[in-house]
């Protein structure tokens, strides 16, 4: 479905991800403004902040560095809604993954390069590329951890620019600020008799399985219907016109099927 590879390296090691809706978003935004700010401007009624902070990167890096806040936000909504149009958000992830433990991580806007005994030339290198790619400099930990941030105006968002920043070989590793969108352990992969759909009175009824998280429609033409976020435990219901319908159900792996409702 996807041609691009999407992926990330651990010690040397090539780690694959399978791109899932981006209907979580990490963004970092105004350190004024509240959650309730947050989702004022989202413009999303039903939009749930999974998990929000502030930042502390003074403190960690030791130099002088802007704060903001960090959110996780999560709606079906996000995947259509481009949310770097407003000057208040900083930075917006642009996707959502399952990793290899069938789990849903995201990239928050953080990066690090490792550089073991850095000479001058090596930060030259550095400095080079973070002006090139438009990203911020936080500052070094332990001597050897030099930390980045990306912003809207970055050439690539935080995995993007560790990769390229290891795949440049001058470095001896990077790596990009992975977030496990859910803290609960993998989720569970039901069997495909496991997902009860049936259709009543022209409603499309779902019974949700294990480790569910979203439902894509779509017409047997391949046109996309809609995106909806699917609650664990609730049966969902959808109005639908009579005729043959296709969908994809994300529950720790991708599910197909075909459906017809009389």
């Amino acid at each position: 479905m996807y041609a691009q590879d999407y992926y990330y390296w651990v010690k040397h090691q090539r780690r694959e991800l399978t791109l899932l809706p981006s209907y979580v978003r990490a963004v970092t935004y105004d350190l004024e403004m509240d959650t309730t700010d947050l989702k004022e401007l989202v413009g999303i009624p039903d939009v749930k902040i999974l998990h929000h902070e502030r930042t502390y990167h003074t403190n960690w890096f030791r130099r002088e560095n802007q704060e903001y806040n960090c959110a996780l936000l999560e709606d079906s909504l996000l995947i259509d809604t481009d949310l770097s149009v407003h000057p208040e958000i900083f930075y917006v992830s642009k996707n959502l993954f399952l990793n290899s433990d069938d789990r849903e991580v995201i990239f928050g806007d953080l990066f690090y390069v490792y550089i073991k005994n850095a000479d001058s030339m090596d930060l030259h290198l550095l400095d080079s590329m973070a002006l090139a790619n438009r990203v911020d400099y936080l500052g070094v930990q332990s001597s050897v951890y030099y930390g980045f941030k990306c912003t809207k105006k970055s050439a690539g968002d935080a995995l993007e620019m560790a990769n390229l920043f290891y795949e440049s070989g001058f470095f001896t590793s990077a790596w990009a600020d992975l977030i496990l969108v859910r803290w609960e352990s993998s989720l569970k992969t039901p069997s495909a008799e496991k997902i009860n759909i049936y259709t009543s009175g022209g409603e499309l009824i779902l019974e949700p399985p294990t480790g569910s998280r979203l439902l894509e429609l779509y017409s047997v033409q391949g046109t996309k219907l809609g995106s909806y976020v699917l609650n664990e435990g609730k049966n969902f219901k959808l109005e639908l016109p009579p005729g043959m319908y296709l969908y994809k159900i994300y529950a720790g792996k991708c599910y197909t099927g075909k459906m017809l409702l009389p």
